[in-house]
This record gives structure tokens, sequence and C-alpha cells, in this order.
């Protein structure tokens, strides 16, 4: 009985023994290795509390990231500012200079190249401007002329145009680009000089209103699509009865498009001479204007050279009311997306990764010419050069707002850098807290299977001198 005692005990003894050893081999690994912070498997609270504290440190560094790239751009952009204020200092100056009555003309000239030098230095600037390959002071100016057949067959294309040209216009405002519309009106009985009238210049209001109408005035009259799109285009300028003809675009680098709409060919000639189609397209190629053509199918090769040679697209008008009119409008407006396409410069800057955490930084902010309004600037005339004073001075207190806005988010930025910084070094003592409890849980644990590893060692001594006295014991008594 006392033998089969003892073994149960001895058999508990060592397995009280293992437990400790593989314990406090376990603490150990922990301490070594850190894989007791946080406890993942045997603290599910205290692992909880370390992975949201984890997490956030790890979203609060990408914020501070985008917040210190943020205040890189805005204070590269106020650096380009600050250059573009200077070039206006300078066309101040030479204004001033050239205000005086007392100038002679070479003198002037000179005054006049050295102005338009320096207005020049401005897009310059503007356009060069980035920072990881986003533009910052500058945005793609896009001015659309459209030229449309005004015959008493067109009015349910003209409709359709007016129904689709607001999503049209939207599509280029989405993709952050400056879209401006005019309207020229073709159409002999409109203007027998040259079948060519502007009824709206580039960015006049109410564009669309004047569409609207222009649908509901279609009358009969031949058209001469190549006078429209020469004269329209500014490549050529011919006496009508109705001037002036040329779109004024607005120049400094905006890309200038024409879009001839029509559901016949060329049906009267207003131009002198005999011209080719080839002749008309290299003059409307040298003019630098691209130009589209939505038309039946059977009059395309009253187009195809012009498209060809200035880069546009020539489209079918689909049925009698265009129904491939808002198709072309897709087709164009996505092809400016792919190309041009410029968002606004906005930072996640929170940790929770919410629209609630985005920052605008206010850009790109523009500052070509087209934007400051300078683009025909000159001072030829001493009343050139007083009103480009007044001109500058507008333009120079749109960039000081500019500037100012720049300072005020570069401040807001620097704030959220130094509050996610504070909060970043309290969350580190946290975690460092809970690290340190962690290590002394488990120096209690090691010391805990010290202690038990010692008692069961001297228990298993102790056992196996029982055992060898009781042994000893009952060979006494077989020797008696």
């Amino acid at each position: 009985m006392i033998s089969f005692q003892a073994q149960g005990l001895h058999h508990s003894l060592l397995r009280t023994l293992k437990r400790s050893t593989q314990r406090k081999a376990s603490s150990l690994t922990k301490l070594t290795t850190g894989s007791s912070i946080p406890k993942s498997s045997f603290n599910p609270a205290t692992k909880a509390i370390a992975d949201r504290i984890y997490t956030k440190r790890l979203s609060r560094k990408a914020a501070q990231g985008n917040i210190r790239s943020g205040i890189d751009s805005l204070k590269t952009a106020d650096s380009g500012l600050m250059r573009i204020q200077a070039q206006l200092e300078s066309m101040t100056q030479l204004a001033q200079a050239a205000a005086s009555e007392l100038l002679d003309a070479v003198s002037r000239d000179a005054l006049n190249n050295e102005f338009a030098s320096k207005a020049a230095q401005i897009n310059t600037i503007a356009r060069s401007n980035n920072l990881n390959n986003n533009e910052l002071l500058s945005v793609h100016h896009i001015d659309i002329g459209f030229v449309l057949d005004s015959s008493g067959s067109m009015g349910g294309e003209i409709a359709n145009l007016s129904s689709s040209v607001s999503g049209f216009r939207q599509r280029f405002i989405d993709a952050g680009l400056d879209v401006q519309f005019g309207l020229v009106d073709v159409n002999v009985s409109r203007d027998s000089g040259d079948s060519t009238w502007r009824r709206l210049d580039i960015a006049a209001p109410n564009f669309d209103a004047e569409l609207a109408a222009m649908a509901g005035s279609v009358t009969g009259g031949a058209v001469d699509p190549y006078s429209a799109l020469l004269n329209a285009s500014g490549a050529l300028d011919t006496p009508g009865t109705r001037e002036p003809d040329t779109l004024t675009w607005r120049g400094g680098g905006t890309e200038n498009h024409l879009i001839y709409i029509t559901d016949t060919r060329r049906e009267a000639d207003k131009l002198a001479g005999s011209e080719t189609q080839a002749d008309v397209a290299a003059m409307l190629a040298a003019s630098g204007v691209i130009v589209h053509v939505i038309a039946p199918d059977q009059h395309h090769n009253v187009f195809d050279e012009i498209v060809r040679q200035t880069g546009g697209h020539l489209f079918s008008k689909g049925n009698n009311s265009g129904s491939g009119i808002p198709i072309a409008l897709d087709v164009i407006a996505e092809e400016f997306e792919e190309v041009f396409h410029e968002e606004n410069l906005d930072l996640q800057v929170g940790v929770n990764g919410t629209s609630d955490d985005t920052f605008d930084m206010g850009l790109p902010l523009d500052s070509t010419l087209v934007a400051l309004d300078l683009v025909e600037g000159s001072i030829n005339t001493p009343e050139d050069a007083r009103a480009m004073i007044d001109a500058i001075k507008t333009a120079r207190d749109g960039v000081s707002e500019g500037q100012a806005l720049i300072g005020a988010n570069i401040r807001r930025l620097v704030w959220m850098d130094e509050h996610h910084e504070t909060m970043s070094t309290s969350e580190a003592k946290t975690y460092a807290q809970m690290h340190d409890v962690d290590i002394a849980s488990e120096m209690t644990q090691i010391a805990k299977q010290e202690i038990l590893t010692r008692m069961s060692l001297d228990a298993l001594g102790q056992l196996k001198r029982m055992e060898k006295n009781t042994i000893d014991l009952l060979l006494q008594g077989i020797k008696t």
C-alpha cells in the first residue's frame, strides 16, 4: 500500500516539475524575444488594448508623413508665389516708366519688350512649380468654340447639344480643368459675306441660354464650314456683314479647340480663290487650333483632312436629332480627363482614415497669366501702361491672398504635426508601461516556477530517501 502511494506521489512531483520547467522556459523566451508584448496567449484584454495603441501609432505616423509632405508642397508653392510677386513688381516699375508721355518710340519699345519678357516668366514659374509630379501653381486651360450649322434642318441637333453641354462642362470641372466656351453661327442667311457670325466670345456669360435660343431660331440658308472654321479660329479674317467673327482665345498656354456640328456638306464657297481642303487644313493647323467635326458619315470626306492635320476627331452625327453628339462629347471629355486630369491636393491628416480627417491645402493655386488676367497686357502707349498698373495691382493682391492662404495652411499643418507628436509620445509611454507590466509579470512567473521547481526537487529527494529507508527496514525485518 505504501509503495503504491509513494509511486503516485512520485509521478505527481515529476509532472509538477515538468510544468514548472516549461513555464519558466516560456517566460524566459518571451523576455528575450519580446513576444510577451502583448501577451497574446493568455491576456486578451491587455492584447486588445495594446493592438489598438499599436494600430493608432501606425496611423499617426502615416498622417505625420502626409502632413510633412503637405508642408513641403505649400512651402514650394509659396516660394513660387514670391518669385511671381517679384516679376509683378518689376512689371509695375516698367509700366510706371511707360506711362510717361515723354518717351521716344525706341525707349517705349524696349520697355514693352522687357515687360513681355517678365510676363512670360510668370507663366514659366507657375507651370514649373511642382513637387512629386503635382502641379502647385497652374491648371490646364482649355477654350472650346462650338461652330454650329444653323440651317433649318439643324434644330434637333442643336437642341441635343444644348441638353448635353452642361454635363460636358462638368466633366472638365470635375477633372480640375479650366474650360471656357464660345459660340459661332454658320449660315449665309446670318452673314452673307463669310457665312460666319460669332454669337458669343470665349468665356462670355449666358452660353447655355444662347445655345438654347439658337436651337429655336434655325433658318434656311447654305453653309461654308471652311470659311467659318478659318474665321472663328483667327487663321483668316474675311469681311462679312456681321463682325467680328474670330473667337478671342485666352492665350497664355491655353489649348484651343473648335467643334463643328453639321448635317450637310460644304454648300457655299465664301473664300476667295480656289482653296482645297488641304489648304484649309494647313491654315488651321498653323493657327494652333484643334478641330473636331460631328457630321453625317457620307460627308466625312469633306472634313477628314482638316481633322487629321489639326489633331482632332471625326464623329458620326447619328440620326436626324444628332444621337451621335453626346457620344462625341463623351469621347472628347474623356480624352481630356485622361491627359490633363488634375486633382485638388487633399491630405489624410487624421488617424481614422475618414473624410473628416482630410485637409484641403488650397492647391493647385492657379497663378498663370490667364488666372491673373494679364494675358493681353502691354505698355505700348501711356494709356495701356496706366491700365496695366491697375491690372497688375489687382493681380498682386490676388497673389498676396494666395500667399496668406498658404501661410495659414502651413501653420495649421505644423500645429497638427506637433499635436500628433505629442499624442504619439503619450501613446509610446502607455505602450512602454504595458511592456514594463508584462516584464514584471514574467519575472514573477519565473520566480514562482523556480520555487516550485526547488520544492518539487526537494520533495522528490525526500521521497527517494523515504523509499530507501523503507526498503532498508524491510530487509532488516527479513534478516531477523
